[in-house]
């Protein structure tokens, strides 16, 4: 879990500068065969390996998948809460 935020892990891309996290990514999807839009959800700790902030955002029929929907949102609840500035959310 320490590695989710590597190049080999599923949260790529969600890592915060100076801040070592760790966490897992997960989708469901929803509706009759898959049709719905997907649920997703994201737990993310920090500072790893000894934590001092752990959380779960989840996001009922959003879309899309975990890291890239909920891990989005983690990422940054963990900078805001160790004072580092990301990019914000958004197009």
């Amino acid at each position: 879990m320490d590695e989710v935020t590597t190049s080999i892990g599923t949260g790529y891309g969600l890592a915060v500068p100076g801040v070592p996290v760790g966490g897992k990514s997960g989708t469901a999807e929803t509706g009759v065969g898959g049709t719905g839009k997907n649920t997703t959800w994201f737990v993310m700790y920090a500072p790893a390996p000894h934590p001092k902030l752990a959380m779960a955002v989840y996001m009922e029929k959003t879309g899309g998948y975990g890291a890239s929907v909920a891990g989005i949102v983690a990422q940054h609840i963990v900078a805001d809460y160790f004072g580092v500035k990301i990019a914000p959310i958004g197009p």
